[in-house]
């Protein structure tokens, strides 16, 4: 009765491994979201592997989940995000 599965690092943050993420997408019909470690620096590598993200602590002072969010770091990855899917055909 899931709605999607999630792939996580190995830790808050943590990036999650490409090869499962693929091995995921190949045996369900379910979205699958990656759940750590985006970033503007990888959002490129993991955007075709997913079906969407699910970011928290990056967002955060030094990218530490105890911090604050910090403004331009929503806006970065945001902005990153969005060339991706215009480039991608996706509305």
């Amino acid at each position: 009765m899931a709605d999607a599965i999630i792939v996580t690092g190995n830790q808050t943050g943590g990036e999650a491994n490409p090869d499962d993420i693929k091995k995921v997408k190949e045996n369900t019909t379910l979205p699958v979201l990656i759940g750590s470690g985006i970033a503007d620096r990888n959002m490129r590598e993991y955007f075709s592997l997913a079906d969407g993200f699910i970011v928290g602590s990056y967002f955060k002072k030094d990218g530490l989940a105890k911090n604050n969010i910090e403004k331009h770091r929503v806006e970065r990855l945001s902005a990153t995000y969005q060339s991706l899917k215009q480039s991608n055909g996706l509305k």
